[in-house]
């Protein structure tokens, strides 16, 4: 075959992944660059960031958006737009119509008249609009209201939902598909006008024998306007899923036509559910269903059914997926078995029996031999996921066994067996027990667990954590590297191993017999003597009225933080370094001769033992290096400095609490969701490109004693707990301090020149000064003392009935919906502001059109529920709009 000179390519669009792959594609030789260059259309990228790159590099005259936020500024230079998501719509602030035509655009959410009146006015002839039902009827009522020429309306409306399309005028003069996503019936079809193409994402097979003008679509609707995955679509499921109803395929006439939709499609994962009382609802029939009913084509199968029973018999099936309350799953063929999710599942019966158990280990497992009658073998198990199971007892081995998840399960029995695994999740369990044999070193982390026992038997070093559970179990047969306990009570650690690093946290310990070599206390509030004489580095933080002693047998580094009334009395001259920081009226006595060096920082009324070398500096700095591996440090420095980082990850484990300061980093994620640490500043920072509130773009800080937060964009902040001071400045930024506890008040809470975005949720706050921010409700009504407002326009609320101070600077159409009687108020050059004060007591100074109610006329008005358009169950009665704030 003679090599082509040129190929020549028409409407196609190229599907990379990222700009990576186009940029190698450039490279390979010249007429690749010059394919590249003339393309006419970016590539199906699946980031915004590779879609604004490509665009101004190449300057396609398209974009195809991909329902990706592209940036506007990219928008404004091409000439026509293609898959955009309407809600990233935007205004254009010269109030001119845009030049570019928009090809096709998509809304599944919601939209305003105004909007679709702005879409309306400025489309362009031939554009293909993909909506719900809800956007489709409220597009057409605009469009006849408008009286807009007939030639103007979507060349191609698809509409997604369960309507029958008759919300749209003159239907069968319009190009119009509905992709239906309920079951289908005759019924229903009738009630379709002709005129509408009906696509359907589940197999429908009429009642009558006439054939039907339903085409079957074999993806979700999502993945039908672009490639961008859903976040909540299964990670597992087959290329191809197509949705059955169980009676369908249990009806021996229906199954042929069920196969022949199946093969048409090619078909790789089914999903099969059952429509008698929704997709859970209370039966009394049971219904049993055997997949050797399926084409061997089908290696997926999800199974949606309660009061069911699930015989997996087809050898040609990997993965199983079964949702179900009151349901069982028999598996007579597991060889083939790659993933195994259950939910809602109350037995699990296993009928093949392994005639030789294939897999061998390096270690003798004691509790295994107590199983082994009813313990099985998966050969090629992968990931095994239990959720809202109940009364489980299963026993498994498989040496492909990667992934567990085990999660809101109750009164389970698990034992597993595996040395392959890279990921383990026990989150929300009660009343369960899980035993564990590996010889691969794990991070095991048991999350938010109640009456919960776990054993693990191992060979290797394992990492457990232990985040706010109650009543936990822990025996390990087994040596430990780090051992976290954070936010929990009633803890129970045995087993006599050794331990590198034991971290508690804010918890209460039962009994502990581990060895540890390192160990950090943090807020513990009962204190009970566990093994510290072997431990060589003690630290010791936020520690109130104790007495340590016969603690320091071999302790070489002893480190004291922010303790308050303490002593501590050395028996042993073993100590070489000692820190001492932030405490109050704390002793060290004892055998202090062998100290070589001391570091000490703001003490009050301590007595510190003497030595030649005393240090006042205690600081870390971190700054940009040429790789691109994530930052994860473990310190015990009084301050940590972090500069000019881009594009990573960022972990503090802090041994104390630490002073944090990140100064000129940008797209990063700082993680220390479960850590404590002392002051945080954020400076100068930048979190991603747009304000999307993600995983990406989330810091999680565990408890810090304040935070300031400096000119930072984009990203959302997740706090656990605040003791003293929360400041925001000159920032982009969403907002969210849970209670860790029912006494977590924030002291003083700092707002300027800020935009909150989000759900802004915080605790409530002594002291609140706010300055020209937006979005700041609902901390305006958690002040509890005083409350400054500075320079803020277009606000109703409601403030705390305990607020006892209120003061307004240069505030406009300010509505408080409470009664201020017998509380300090004050306004400064304040105008169009309404409040209701009985007792007539507010103090102005250069204030205009300020409308104070007085007791007299709130008994009139029947309360202030009636006042400026409110009614009486203060809802507005023009609606939200207006006020960023409302």
């Amino acid at each position: 075959m003679k090599q082509l000179d040129m190929v020549y390519l028409m409407k196609v669009a190229l599907h990379v992944e990222d700009m990576n792959d186009v940029q190698n594609i450039e490279m390979i030789n010249k007429k690749c660059g010059i394919a590249i260059n003339s393309l006419k259309i970016n590539p199906w990228f699946t980031s915004e960031k590779d879609v604004n790159k490509f665009c101004r590099i190449f300057n396609p005259p398209t974009c195809n958006c991909n329902l990706l936020n592209v940036d506007e500024s990219v928008l404004m230079k091409v000439e026509k737009i293609r898959n955009y998501d309407l809600q990233h719509f935007f205004k254009t602030s010269n109030g001119k119509q845009p030049k570019q035509s928009m090809e096709s655009m998509t809304c599944f959410s919601y939209a305003s008249e105004e909007v679709i009146g702005i879409i309306i006015q400025n489309m362009k002839k031939g554009i293909k609009i993909r909506c719900n039902e809800l956007i489709a009827k409220k597009f057409d009522t605009i469009f006849d209201k408008m009286k807009i020429n007939e030639s103007f309306y979507p060349s191609e409306m698809i509409v997604v939902g369960s309507t029958n399309g008759k919300c749209i005028k003159n239907v069968e003069k319009k190009n119009v598909l509905m992709i239906c996503y309920c079951q289908l019936t005759d019924e229903i079809l009738m009630d379709i006008p002709k005129s509408i193409r009906v696509y359907s994402t589940r197999v429908f097979i009429p009642e009558t024998n006439n054939e039907s003008n339903v085409k079957h679509i074999r993806s979700s609707h999502e993945l039908l306007f672009s490639n961008i995955k859903p976040i909540y679509q299964q990670p597992f499921k087959g290329t191809v899923d197509v949705k059955i109803n169980i009676n369908d395929i249990n009806n021996e006439e229906n199954r042929k036509k069920v196969h022949q939709i199946i093969n048409d499609l090619y078909a790789n994962s089914l999903t099969i559910y059952d429509n008698r009382n929704g997709l859970f609802g209370q039966c009394n029939e049971l219904i049993v269903f055997e997949t050797s009913q399926l084409p061997e084509s089908i290696k997926y199968i999800s199974f949606s059914l309660s009061d069911s029973k699930l015989i997996m018999s087809n050898k040609h099936i990997e993965c199983v997926e079964m949702h179900g309350q009151r349901s069982s799953l028999e598996l007579q063929s597991i060889n083939n078995l790659k993933q195994l999710i259950i939910d809602g599942v109350n037995e699990i019966k296993i009928n093949e029996k392994n005639k030789e158990q294939g897999i061998t280990t390096t270690n003798k497992r004691r509790y295994w031999k107590e199983i082994q009658e009813n313990i099985y073998t998966f050969q090629n198990l992968e990931l095994l996921r239990l959720d809202y199971c109940s009364n489980l007892n299963i026993s498994l081995i498989s040496n492909k066994l990667k992934s567990i998840e085990i999660i809101n399960c109750r009164e389970c029995k698990i034992n597993i067996k595996s040395d392959c695994i890279e990921r383990l999740k026990l989150e929300r369990n009660k009343q369960t027990q899980i035993k564990l044999s590996t010889n691969k070193s794990n991070n095991i982390c048991i999350r938010e667990c109640e009456n919960f026992k776990f054993e693990i038997e191992s060979n290797n070093e394992q990492n457990i954590e232990i985040l706010e559970g109650n009543q936990i179990n822990v025996k390990s047969k087994c040596p430990i590297n780090k051992l976290i306990v954070s936010q929990s009570k009633q803890v129970n650690i045995t087993g006599n191993e050794r331990c590198n690093t034991m971290k508690v946290i804010e918890s209460t310990i039962n009994e502990i017999d581990v060895k540890p070599k390192r160990i950090i206390f943090k807020s513990i509030e009962e204190y009970i003597k566990v093994p510290l004489k072997e431990a060589e580095e003690i630290y010791i933080v936020s520690m109130k009225d104790y007495i340590f002693e016969e603690l320091f047998d071999k302790c070489k580094k002893l480190c004291i933080d922010e303790c308050e009334n303490c002593q501590f009395i050395i028996n042993k001259n073993q100590i070489k370094e000692m820190k001492i920081t932030k405490c109050k009226n704390t002793e060290i006595t004892g055998k202090l001769d062998n100290i070589e060096e001391i570091i000490t920082i703001d003490n009050e009324e301590c007595n510190i033992p003497e030595t030649k070398n005393v240090i006042k500096e205690d600081t870390e700095i971190i700054e940009m290096d040429n790789t691109n591996k994530d930052i994860e440090i473990e310190t015990d420095k009084k301050y940590v400095i972090i500069r000019n980082i881009h594009d990573r990850n960022i972990k503090i484990r802090s041994n104390i609490n630490s002073d944090v300061t990140i100064e000129n980093c940008k797209k990063f994620r700082f993680e220390g969701e479960y850590e404590e640490y002392g002051n945080i500043k954020l400076i100068n920072c930048m979190g991603n490109d747009t304000p999307f509130i993600g995983e990406e773009t989330t810091t999680r800080i565990g408890c810090a004693e304040s935070v300031m937060i400096n000119k930072f964009e984009n990203n959302y902040f997740k706090i656990g707990k605040i003791k003293k001071s929360l400041e925001v400045i000159d920032s982009q930024v969403g907002i969210g301090v849970s209670s860790i506890d029912d006494n977590n008040i924030i002291d003083k809470v700092h707002i300027e020149n800020t935009k909150l975005y989000g759900t802004v949720s915080i605790v409530p706050c002594n002291k609140v000064c706010i300055i020209n921010s937006t979005e700041t409700y609902s901390i305006i009504r958690q002040c509890k003392e005083e409350l400054v407002l500075k320079r803020m326009n277009d606000i109703r609320t409601k403030l705390s009935e305990s607020l006892k101070k209120l003061e307004m600077e240069e505030c406009d159409l300010i509505d408080i919906d409470n009664d201020m009687k017998r509380k300090e108020v004050k306004m400064v050059r304040c105008h169009d502001i309404k409040i209701v004060d009985t007792s007539n007591s507010i103090n102005q100074i250069d204030c205009d059109n300020v409308e104070v109610i007085t007791e007299q006329q709130n008994e009139m008005m029947g309360g202030f529920g009636m006042m400026r358009g409110f009614i009486p169950n203060n809802m507005p009665m023009g609606g939200f709009g207006g006020g960023l704030n409302r």
